[in-house]
């Protein structure tokens, strides 16, 4: 099995898109769960009955967490791919073994790019996902939620910024399946009136788009074309 650098970033983050997007999906109405001793129990009426024992999976809604983590490993491969782009592979190696860390990647990163990555943020967000894979999960799940929402625009920032590619458009169609993908508007609600992508919306998409859009709610309409340059919307906006 090989995946060079961009193909790896990219299998992180079509799985974490799908697993966010299954995260959303409900659970039986009959089963409740118990977030403090992770135990399921069987529901009749209003009244629960009994605590199935053993190991059952959590909600559908902990998937979330394992978006985070496969999100948290694309970045950290675009950025890398980033500064390969311009300064050559060996930029990120500091040992035959060991390449730079986020902090590093980042620092560097922001030497060039016209839109700076928020280290702080991410370094903060890191100890959250760090906790998830070496201890254990005490987040509620709008914390989860923000923290994949900021990772999301982010990593749409870098393709745009980078790449000229929009991952709404990039990842609409699963050619093994020969389908669109599942996923495609639950991507769209998590680019929503995104600060940090209305921040930088001149730098990101052409001066002339100017229609809003109805579906990802930025002023990012092609006046010539009609589409949407954040979400790819063809069909919802003002003019």
């Amino acid at each position: 099995m090989k995946l060079d650098l961009i193909n790896n970033a990219e299998h992180s983050l079509f799985h974490a898109c799908s697993l966010f997007h299954s995260s959303q999906e409900d659970d039986p109405e009959n089963k409740l769960y118990d977030d403090q001793d992770a135990i399921i129990y069987e529901q009749k009426g209003n009244k629960m009955t009994f605590a199935l024992e053993g190991y059952h999976r959590p909600p559908q809604k902990y998937l979330s967490v394992i978006s985070l983590l496969l999100l948290f490993q694309s970045l950290e491969l675009l950025i890398k791919d980033a500064l390969i782009d311009r300064f050559g592979e060996s930029v990120i190696w500091k040992k035959t073994d060991y390449s730079i860390n986020l902090s590093e990647s980042i620092e560097l990163y922001n030497k060039f790019s016209a839109i700076k990555l928020e280290k702080n943020i991410l370094l903060e967000y890191k100890k959250h996902r760090n906790a998830l894979e070496h201890f254990e999960l005490k987040n509620t799940y709008n914390q989860i939620l923000e923290i994949i929402k900021y990772l999301f625009c982010e990593i749409w920032i870098l393709y745009k910024t980078t790449k000229s590619i929009n991952i709404i458009n990039h990842f609409q169609w699963d050619l093994w399946k020969d389908q669109e993908v599942p996923f495609h508007y639950t991507l769209i609600e998590l680019l929503k009136d995104s600060k940090r992508i209305k921040s930088y919306l001149p730098v990101l998409i052409d001066r002339k788009n100017h229609g809003f859009c109805l579906d990802c709610g930025f002023q990012s309409v092609e006046d010539q074309t009609l589409i949407c340059m954040v979400c790819n919307n063809e069909n919802d906006f003002l003019i």
